[in-house]
């Protein structure tokens, strides 16, 4: 009895026919979750408003030239152009401004709205003006300076340029010409009672400058006498300008003549200038007289 109860409890507790999948006992839980939280939102939000004081502290001496460079262009020789420039004190401290000046006055002239010295106090504003008056086809740099008490915080010299251009001509160029005191344009007699004097004006009848460099006297060899010049020196004859010269004769023979001889180059006066036709303009000299 108690074999049969042992078998009829064997046969219940394993049974025939089982899955190979069947494993007796808690089996682990091998379903694997790929559920991942892929949420990457991280709170990246910088605060970068920082803030920057970009104020410029201004300076106790400073000056401010509007503009600071004058280009005056193409202006004609017979014209003059004027620009304005404007000085503010833009610093903190009042400036003494002592003096000013051009480095070509007769090229670029400077005239203020105010005296040498003058003080210009913060905030003060002033004017120039500034004139180009070219006298040449050329072109021209320059510069206004300034003087002060203080040491600025920036250069304020003012840097020029402009060019020059003859105005309309007719004959373009130079042109000599000229008048002793006897009337003549290319000869002079002279007679004298010891010594005596005449003049030989010159005259610019063209319409550009005339450039006179020289004037000398040659005389002749044994002379009855001598000629003699006096010449103020190297200048510039404007269109219609003139200038004078004066030929001294004094007597060193009586009862004898000094002649011209162009040949030999004897008792001639040459006059050099910038005249393209004629640069060493002659003019002949007589002379004669007595001396007791």
């Amino acid at each position: 009895m108690q074999i049969l109860s042992a078998l009829f409890f064997l046969a219940c507790a394993s049974p025939v026919g089982t899955k190979s999948d069947d494993v007796a006992g808690p089996q682990p839980d091998t379903d694997t979750d790929t559920d991942t939280d892929t949420d990457t939102d991280t709170d990246a939000d910088t605060d970068t408003d920082t803030d920057t004081d970009t104020d410029v502290e201004p300076e106790p001496y400073h000056l401010l030239m509007d503009p600071p460079s004058l280009d005056f262009g193409t202006v004609s020789t017979d014209d003059t152009l004027t620009e304005i420039v404007h000085i503010e004190n833009i610093g903190t401290e009042s400036v003494h401004l002592n003096g000013m000046g051009s480095s070509s006055s007769a090229i670029f002239s400077v005239t203020a709205d105010f005296a040498m010295p003058v003080t210009l106090t913060p905030g003060m504003e002033r004017t120039l003006q500034i004139s180009f008056a070219p006298d040449e086809s050329t072109n021209y740099a320059g510069e206004i300076t300034f003087i002060t008490e203080e040491p600025l915080a920036e250069d304020v010299d003012i840097s020029l340029q402009g060019e020059g251009d003859g105005p309309p001509c007719d004959i373009c160029a130079p042109v000599i010409s000229v008048v002793t005191s006897d009337g003549s344009s290319r000869s002079m007699d002279m007679y004298a009672y010891c010594s005596t004097t005449g003049t030989v004006t010159v005259q610019n009848i063209g319409d550009r400058p005339l450039e006179f460099y020289s004037a000398s006297v040659v005389n002749d060899a044994v002379p009855c006498g001598h000629f003699s010049i006096s010449s103020p020196g190297p200048r510039t004859l404007t269109p219609g300008a003139t200038m004078s010269l004066t030929v001294n004769y004094s007597i060193t023979y009586t009862g004898c003549v000094d002649a011209v001889d162009l040949v030999a180059d004897w008792n001639t006066l040459h006059i050099v200038t910038s005249d393209p036709s004629e640069p060493d303009y002659v003019v002949e000299l007589n002379g004669a007289g007595v001396c007791f």
